[in-house]
């Protein structure tokens, strides 16, 4: 049964689309998903329609009803909620490699 899940992607982004100038960044993601597998998957897709690659995925988990997230999360899973396709990129941060 797919419920919304919770994860922290690292992201390789095209030149020029962070205002960091970075391409790199990690984020967190919500989407529906059965499996750590399927919004991996689910998300790895999305993200290659702006020419962008999942690095890796840091950690997934289904969202936890009972606890208290942040603000930004808090809205990303309640716009998720009303919506089952829902893939929401949260805030970029970015870095650059040395």
């Amino acid at each position: 049964m797919e419920t919304i899940w919770m994860t922290t992607c690292e992201v390789l982004v095209e030149p020029g689309d962070l205002p960091s100038g970075s391409t790199k960044a990690f984020a967190n993601v919500t989407t529906w998903a059965d499996s750590r597998e399927m919004a991996r998957d689910k998300i790895s897709h999305y993200l290659e329609s702006f020419k962008w690659h999942l690095i890796s995925v840091e950690g997934a988990h289904p969202v936890d009803e009972s606890r208290n997230y942040d603000e930004e999360a808090s809205d990303m899973i309640e716009r998720a909620k009303g919506n089952r396709d829902a893939i929401i990129l949260g805030r970029f941060f970015s870095y650059k490699e040395n």
